[in-house]
């Protein structure tokens, strides 16, 4: 993978490299080469999150915390074992609503809906949006054992201290409640969630600065309406080695990769800088950079020669990338040539 070669530095490492090259007694030709890597040049991610999430202890009994299941950096979704109190396994579990009190038989709203909820996704099969019924109510039952509520299945009523309430789903940043210690109050936070990536739309590398240098900047509200940088469909998003799938738009990032780029930022960060890698193109080839050099008129040149038997010409090139010594430029050969090293220290012909 070559990396776009910024201008001016490139001036001056050209100029650098004529500085310190010796005249040779005789020049030497280095044959060039077709480029066949991608092409990488900066490109800015801005980074859109919901707010941090809790969650909190429900309305229980109290006892005292026999097992912890959680650790920072885990995810949890809706089943998931957070906490065992006093023999209870409390689970987190996504609803409409917190349930806030026991609901049983002939029961209606939303309190008997958020149970009806956990009940379906902890695998039972029971009526959704109606009035809990007698098999809802067995359900209750079993779900109870289940989890260790002392005689669980003669439970007719659903406990709201059984279950912990999250909205989604979420990556835990830390751990409030310790293992041996008493169940701390209902409503006194479980855990601490992190921030959840929601959106990462394509900007141009300059803009990354700007965002990251102005505290109270809001993604994406802040943004500038024409920020967005459109990439052509054959090029690739990368942070870092791992590529992101975008929308049709080409603009921004596809949900199904947001997992994979939250592992690779910090949580909250604004902006951030990644790769827009395109195929090699068609006039692309590799020379040593010492053989480029900058005319009188200011233009990037190379002298180059077809073979020994032919004199050499100086050429225009177009540099792209520049990467350990080499440097892909676009020209006007045919695959045969040869390039001079060192580079001549002007021309006049070469425009």
């Amino acid at each position: 993978m070559w990396l776009l070669a910024p201008i001016g530095a490139y001036i001056h490492l050209v100029n650098q490299s004529q500085d310190l090259a010796l005249t040779p007694t005789s020049a030497t030709w280095a044959a060039i080469q077709k480029n066949r890597d991608p092409i990488s040049s900066p490109i800015g991610l801005a980074l859109t999150w919901s707010d941090a999430s809790s969650v909190f202890a429900p309305n229980w009994s109290g006892g005292v915390v026999q097992k912890v299941y959680v650790s920072p950096g885990q995810v949890i979704s809706s089943g998931s074992p957070v906490v065992q109190v006093s023999g209870v396994q409390i689970k987190a579990f996504v609803t409409d609503v917190p349930l806030s009190k026991p609901v049983g038989l002939g029961d209606v709203g939303p309190d008997a809906s958020a149970a009806e909820q956990i009940l379906s996704a902890a695998g039972y099969s029971v009526p959704q949006g109606r009035a809990i019924t007698s098999s809802t109510v067995k359900a209750i039952g079993l779900f109870a054992q289940s989890i260790g509520v002392p005689d669980g299945t003669r439970q007719k009523l659903f406990d709201p201290g059984w279950v912990a309430f999250i909205s989604k789903n979420v990556t835990i940043s830390s751990v409030e409640v310790q293992l041996g210690a008493l169940a701390p109050p209902a409503g006194s936070p479980l855990l601490k969630g992190s921030p959840t990536l929601v959106g990462a739309q394509t900007i141009s590398r300059s803009l990354v600065d700007t965002i990251n240098q102005t505290r109270e900047f809001d993604v994406p509200g802040d943004l500038p309406s024409d920020s967005a940088v459109t990439l052509p469909a054959s090029d690739e998003l990368k942070v870092g080695e791992t590529e992101l799938q975008l929308q049709n738009d080409r603009q921004t990032v596809d949900p199904g990769s947001f997992d994979a780029l939250t592992a690779l930022v910090d949580g909250g960060a604004k902006a951030i800088t990644a790769l827009d890698s395109r195929p090699a193109g068609r006039d692309e080839w590799l020379v040593p950079s010492p053989a480029i050099f900058v005319s009188s008129s200011g233009a990037y040149c190379v002298a180059v020669r077809r073979d020994s038997k032919h004199r050499a010409v100086d050429e225009n090139v177009t540099v792209v990338a520049d990467q350990n010594g080499t440097s892909v430029v676009r020209g006007h050969f045919g695959g045969l040539e040869a390039v001079r090293l060192p580079a001549p220290k002007s021309s006049t012909t070469c425009k």
